[in-house]
């Protein structure tokens, strides 16, 4: 499952090294969406629900938050933390990437058949 394999740690990562930086509004804002993202997971991880509107809210409720971490979070936090932080945190997460290359699909799922 893809949230097991990379979004839950995905999303750990950007709280210990983004989030816990500062205060603000904005990674407030981050922060209640991955724990609004992370609880219809787990509805759908205990419920086996594949209801198809569900299903596409909770995609575009992904979707909106990696717009806002994109176009807002994240220039935010490049112009508030120092350069020197900024250079520990790349250096954190590409250290945390450090095994983390080999993706295990079943299928190429991205290729039509």
């Amino acid at each position: 499952m893809f949230w097991k394999h990379h979004l839950e740690q995905h999303f750990k990562e950007e709280e210990l090294f983004l989030f816990d930086t500062m205060r603000d509004d904005k990674i407030s804002t981050a922060i209640e969406q991955h724990k609004s993202i992370r609880e219809k997971i787990k509805t759908f991880a205990e419920n086996d629900i594949a209801d198809t509107f569900m299903l596409q809210q909770f995609a575009e409720e992904l979707n909106d938050h990696i717009r806002y971490e994109e176009r807002i979070l994240f220039p935010f936090l490049e112009k508030a933390l120092s350069q020197s932080r900024l250079q520990y945190i790349g250096a954190a997460l590409e250290n945390s990437h450090a095994d983390n290359h080999n993706e295990n699909y079943r299928d190429e799922f991205w290729i039509a058949p």
